[in-house]
Order: structure tokens, then C-alpha cells, then sequence
């Protein structure tokens, strides 16, 4: 979940410097985080 707060910072803060492909990247990174998360909550709380 920091993965996201921080990619979040830091396309807040350097919009006008980044290139347009790092959106791209953020959504696959933010996606893969997804689904770690979704991944690892449904082995912990398996019963």
C-alpha cells in the first residue's frame, strides 16, 4: 500500500518533469501491487 502513496507523491510532485510513459509504468506497478496484496490476504486468511 506505500508502493501506491509513493508513486502517488511522486507523480504529484514532478508532473511537469516526468514523461508520459511513467504513467504507464505507475499503472503496471500499482497493478502488480494489487495483486501481491490480494495474493498474500487470500493465503493468510485462507482457512
Amino acid at each position: 500500500m506505500a508502493v501506491i502513496a509513493f508513486l502517488i507523491l511522486v507523480m504529484g510532485l514532478f508532473e511537469d518533469v516526468l514523461p508520459a510513459g511513467f504513467a504507464y509504468i505507475s499503472l503496471g506497478v500499482v497493478g502488480v501491487d494489487c495483486l501481491v496484496i490480494i495474493s498474500v490476504s487470500h493465503t493468510i486468511c485462507k482457512k
